[in-house]
């Protein structure tokens, strides 16, 4: 890595995830395509959110969608702040996912 990472790469296990432009450069996801990292953060703050797909949904459509493998790196020496939102169910709840050709899941 060219600068040090504030958050791995990893996925998010929930549905989806919807992150509005931090205040400072930052988040990148994976290009499947090519395997290379690409900025999501290129605008102003507020210009825009980033909508990563998470395990769960992946899931739920048997990879139709796959999981967005993204991390944060520190790009600025101002403080970036970044506040997602996280669609998960219950951790108690079952998603009979039967009529999409995959077996019912735990969430």
């Amino acid at each position: 890595l060219d600068s040090p990472s504030s958050c791995i790469e990893h996925t998010d296990s929930g549905f989806i995830t919807v992150i509005p432009c931090g205040t400072s450069p930052g988040l990148e996801c994976l290009d499947w395509k090519t395997f290379q990292w690409t900025d999501m953060e290129t605008g102003d703050v507020g210009s825009h959110v980033t909508i990563l797909i998470g395990e769960t949904l992946s899931r739920l459509t048997c990879g139709y969608f796959q999981a967005t493998v993204h991390r944060v790196l520190y790009k600025s020496r101002d403080p970036r702040y970044s506040i997602p939102f996280q669609l998960r169910g219950r951790l108690d709840s079952v998603i009979d996912s039967e009529g999409l050709g995959s077996n019912k899941i735990k969430v």
